[in-house]
């Protein structure tokens, strides 16, 4: 191999070089962009995921209140027909 050969292909390696490095380069910065869209998409996941997490908390403390006032509300009334049937019966017993 000649000198010329030789520095004809030393400048190819340096040019394949050199493009191989931008390749990497621009491979860094997608997969850093790549990096901050998925951080944001699950910084968004977690909120959303915590927004159904307090909305199905609320619902099932409006619920049980619900229920429960429901309880009270059957209970009141079964207490007073008992009460109303109770002073019917001792009035048609006298």
């Amino acid at each position: 191999m000649t000198r010329r050969q030789a520095k004809n292909q030393e400048q190819i390696v340096e040019g394949e070089i050199s493009t191989l490095q931008d390749l990497i380069e621009k491979k860094k910065e997608e997969a850093h962009s790549k990096e901050i869209v998925l951080t944001e998409k699950n910084s968004l996941f977690e909120q959303i995921k915590n927004d159904k997490e307090l909305k199905y908390a609320e619902f099932t403390r409006y619920s049980t209140q619900y229920e429960n006032e429901s309880r009270e509300r059957v209970c009141g009334n079964l207490k007073k027909n008992s009460i109303t049937l109770l002073k019917n019966w001792r009035k048609s017993d006298r």
